[in-house]
């Protein structure tokens, strides 16, 4: 894919609007990491690009919000083993992704998007259980996890589901109006 200047500034400017989101006032779990993971993916050449790019946007939100709006005490905290978690789910997802999203269509999106919410359920919430201080580290622990996390996993699909159409919605806008860019969508088949 030829990325010209214009190019490179719009997907910059969408990755930069999805770490503003992360950091201004929302739901719990209503972030757009997910959808800028999957975005990332598939429109960065460099596939590391894709990687280190929600990697460090989520990293370096966690950073800002947990030493500042978080913060309940004067200590500096620089990781947390629940980001662990997180990281785990964003490198999953550019996975998926870069499988998914190869030849992008509307149905591949979806998909990319209900999956990435999925992974990031899974994996986030196995964390929670695995650090031992909510539940106990047994099935019926692991199971109540789950379930006490399903309200949290509505947000987080809901949010990607929101920000992953608007990501490649605009992207999608941007190449109907500016034929130059070589990366085409599709409709379904």
């Amino acid at each position: 894919m030829k990325l010209t200047k214009i190019n490179i500034l719009i997907i910059t400017a969408i990755v930069i609007f999805g770490v503003i989101a992360r950091l201004l006032p929302h739901f719990p779990n209503f972030a757009p990491m997910g959808a800028l993971a999957l975005f990332a993916v598939a429109f960065y050449k460099r596939k590391y690009i894709a990687l280190i790019v929600p990697v460090m946007a989520w990293f370096l939100s966690d950073l800002y919000l947990n030493n500042t709006v978080y913060s309940t005490s004067e200590s500096f905290s620089l990781f947390t083993f629940d980001q662990l978690y997180s990281v785990i789910a964003l490198v999953a997802i550019v996975g998926l992704g870069a499988l998914l999203l190869k030849k992008l269509n509307v149905a591949k999106v979806l998909l990319g998007s209900v999956s990435a919410s999925l992974i990031f359920f899974l994996v986030s919430n196995f964390g929670v259980w695995m650090q031992g201080m909510l539940y106990p580290k047994t099935i019926v622990g692991l199971v109540e996890c789950y379930s006490m996390a399903i309200p949290f996993y509505k947000a987080t699909f809901l949010s990607d589901m929101i920000f992953t159409g608007v990501f490649f919605g605009a992207m999608y806008f941007y190449n109907q109006y500016n034929n130059s860019f070589s990366h085409k969508f599709e409709i379904a088949k």
